[in-house]
């Protein structure tokens, strides 16, 4: 299960000799038809096996099958899939005009959206110039560790690069003094000896780029225009920076909105930062607010586990699995049974979420999703685009459960594991690992893949868009590819792939463009194409960056 663990024939072993800890911690990461042959090896791993099965279902909220169902259970095979979808949440982000991607070493790739012609080595090297005379000591790492700058490792710009996306790996900063917790670290303090920090989760906004660590830090950069990146200013910060608001806490959670920030901490305390029109920032009025501030109104009243921000509204989610939201609910997005110009403080959700546990939620532009323990999906706001998946076009102010076609082979409904919500469609990903769309949705042309199951110039064609009100299966993957994640920006969607690739789809007629592109990032180098873009998980990094963002 996963790479560097070796799998070795049970006769070669005595299982139930090995630590009674030991045995039932390896037994979870086996999948159902490992448990049921597991629990066929003596009455103890019977035990242990039924003991991880009864533990899985009961975390994922579902009924726990008879012994002699696991092996063809299709609620094992639920809980195995949601399982995977919760391990990659939080591993892609798309914002107005990048994306971002956590790799599995915990370093960031980040690429430039809005370029859609690439550059030649030779204006590369001229933006390089450019950048360097602008900002020289944020260009070029110093050969010594000890010289490198405080606010964290840029991208290296080549004369030679012909790449627009960004590999960074972040250092781990110096604790900063109470007194100057928003100030810069001068010369003294400069990094020595940093071991690189582990990215955990990534969020994208319109300009700005915020993510949590393995250990829990947070960090923010890009455009600070509307104080979403919560560092206390309104200025842009051009590499990654230590939010230092949230020293002591240990952020679980992100999200980015169009112009403002969620950070969820392990205390179930949840803070907001940036433009504050509508509400959306839950703290009782309208105001901006570039500092971080923690949503008074609910701590006493829930423990946030999970967040979502979209345009102009927030949605959390708490340990109970009830859903709270707050700020434009002019189309019904907050889902309160009405429409509401602003809501400044969180409100729980209820209608046809009253007695269902969500686990996860997504905020589009004017609606949201929801998705409930055992797969299903409920939606409610702005209807036009069929963007609801409610078979029309009516928009709603309650939530109401979106239905899906047969999703495997027993012919029941699919039972979704993933969503995301963008500005004019929507998208879905089941338990077998098939994507699911709705809304104006892109349209690749058949002829996209090329034979080595990449995306091509040569056979590529121009992406359409067409209007499905209910959820159809969207065939934009590679054959044998599942997805694991996927996240619906302005102009986009990223589609994680089990095969370790990023794919990305472009909307018609957004960014200047009359057509969509598909672009293939193989080993991280752009190539171009029409439709699509994935990156490779492996080869050499990336050299250029073009925006704030990056």
């Amino acid at each position: 299960q996963g790479p560097g663990l070796v799998t070795m024939p049970a006769a070669n072993y005595h299982l139930d000799e090995l630590p009674a800890e030991l045995l039932a911690h390896s037994l979870g990461f086996l999948g159902s038809a490992g448990l049921a042959r597991a629990s066929q090896v003596s009455r103890h791993l019977a035990q242990l096996s039924a003991e991880a099965v009864d533990s899985a279902c009961r975390d994922a909220k579902v009924p726990t099958p008879t012994v002699a169902e696991w092996g063809a259970s299709r609620m094992l095979h639920f809980v195995e899939a949601r399982r995977r979808a919760a391990e990659n949440q939080g591993r892609i982000a798309v914002g107005t005009s990048h994306c971002a991607r956590v790799m599995p070493d915990g370093s960031l790739v980040l690429t430039d959206d809005r370029v859609t012609e690439l550059p030649t080595p030779s204006e590369v090297a001229d933006a390089a110039e450019a950048l360097a005379a602008a900002e020289a000591p944020l260009l070029a790492p110093p050969a010594n560790p000890a010289e490198a700058p405080s606010g964290g490792l840029p991208p290296v710009v080549s004369d030679d690069a012909t790449k627009t996306t960004v590999h960074t790996c972040l250092p781990r900063p110096p604790t900063p003094e109470p007194a100057h917790a928003l100030a810069p670290p001068g010369p003294a303090e400069a990094a020595v000896n940093r071991e690189p920090v582990a990215v955990a989760a990534v969020a994208a906004g319109d300009g700005f780029t915020v993510l949590t660590t393995v250990d829990g830090e947070c960090f923010a950069w890009g455009d600070g225009s509307d104080g979403a990146l919560g560092l206390g200013h309104l200025e842009s910060v051009h590499t990654p920076t230590l939010v230092s608001a949230l020293a002591g806490e240990r952020v679980v959670d992100v999200a980015a909105g169009f112009s403002h920030s969620l950070f969820v901490a392990a205390s179930g305390v949840a803070y907001s930062a940036g433009w504050g029109h509508g509400g959306r920032l839950g703290h009782g009025d309208s105001a901006s607010c570039p500092s971080l501030r923690p949503i008074e109104a609910l701590r006493a009243r829930a423990h946030v586990v999970r967040a979502a921000a979209g345009e102009d509204h927030s949605l959390l989610i708490d340990e109970t699995g009830s859903v709270w939201a707050f700020g434009c609910g002019a189309d019904g997005q907050l889902g309160g049974g009405h429409e509401e110009p602003r809501r400044e403080t969180p409100a729980r959700v209820g209608g046809a979420l009253e007695n269902v546990h969500v686990i996860h939620a997504a905020a589009g532009e004017r609606h949201s999703l929801f998705l409930a323990s055992d797969g299903a999906l409920y939606a409610c706001g702005a209807g036009e685009h069929g963007r609801l998946g409610l078979c029309d076009e009516a928009s709603r102010a309650q939530p109401a459960r979106v239905r899906f076609a047969a999703g495997g082979a027993d012919g029941a409904e699919a039972r979704i594991v993933a969503c995301a919500a963008g500005n004019r469609h929507s998208v879905a990903i089941d338990d077998q690992g098939a994507l699911w769309a709705w809304g104006e949705v892109p349209t690749p042309s058949p002829c996209a893949l090329g034979a080595s199951n990449t995306f091509a110039a040569s056979d590529a064609a121009p992406l359409e868009t067409s209007i499905a009100r209910a959820p159809a299966r969207w065939a934009v993957l590679p054959p044998a590819v599942r997805a694991l994640a996927v996240s619906v920006g302005l102009e986009m969607t990223l589609i994680l792939g089990d095969n370790g690739e990023c794919y990305r789809v472009t909307t018609p007629g957004h960014g200047g463009e009359e057509d969509s592109e598909i672009e293939d990032v193989d080993d991280y180098a752009l190539e171009e194409a029409d439709g699509t873009v994935a990156f490779g998980a492996d080869g050499a990094e990336p050299d250029a960056a073009f925006d704030h963002a990056l």
